[in-house]
């Protein structure tokens, strides 16, 4: 982080618009390339840099409203500037790397049958899910499977398996990698926990499943033939 911190420590010594701008720039320039050099995070240092040219702006804009320096041209310089930075960020972001990111289903049976519950409120909306989430930074697969399930349904998982993965590209602005863990033991039975996220939950022979099934839980079964 060596070079973050000099570039940051850099750019912060400059006064006016213009550090703000440099900031800026750099910091949609780092967040693009992603990294900078060997070691260093480019989307970190990127996001530091655009947070400082928010910095930088506030504070101009404060000096232009100091008692006896209100000057009607700062007042119309700073409103440019702010226009131009949301604007500058706002396409920035749109066009920074997507990347996919990590979910973890949750197959959970009981003689012969699986547990799937109707979303709601969110992506996939209408369609028959197994419990799950995003991976948590720091989680192992199988601490996010039993957070996810027990918040969920409030079912406390006795034993997992981690099973098979699947690629699920969502949409043209969601792609996930679905790592599925099964759950045959568990403890307590299956409560509506979250009902801004799920009608509620149901047991589904394998053979007679509803629909739509959500994308994951389509695609493992797909993959395992069922």
């Amino acid at each position: 982080m060596g070079l973050a911190r000099t570039v940051v420590r850099i750019l912060a010594d400059e006064d006016g618009f213009h550090g703000m701008e440099r900031c800026l720039a750099k910091g949609i320039e780092y967040q693009r390339k992603r990294r900078v050099d060997r070691g260093t995070d480019g989307n970190f240092l990127g996001q530091k840099l655009l947070e400082l040219a928010h910095v930088r702006l506030f504070e101009l804009g404060a000096k232009c409203f100091e008692p006896g320096r209100v000057h009607l041209s700062d007042v119309f310089c700073l409103v440019f500037h702010l226009c131009a930075l949301s604007d500058i960020i706002r396409q920035s972001m749109q066009s920074i790397e997507k990347r996919p990111r990590v979910g973890v289903g949750v197959i959970v049976q009981r003689e012969g049958k699986i547990l799937l519950g109707k979303r709601k409120g969110s992506h996939g909306a209408g369609h028959w899910s197994c419990p799950g989430g995003h991976l948590e930074f720091g989680e192992t697969v199988e601490q996010c499977a039993r957070r996810e399930l027990l918040e969920e349904t409030g079912l406390k998982a006795t034993s997992l398996v981690v099973g098979p993965w699947t690629n699920d590209v969502m949409n043209p602005d969601k792609h996930y990698i679905t790592l599925h863990v099964f759950v045959s033991e568990f403890e307590g039975e299956p409560k509506l926990m979250e009902e801004h996220k799920c009608e509620g939950w149901h047991w589904f022979e394998w053979n007679q499943l509803p629909g739509p099934l959500f994308l994951p839980t389509k695609a493992l079964i797909d993959k395992l033939n069922f």
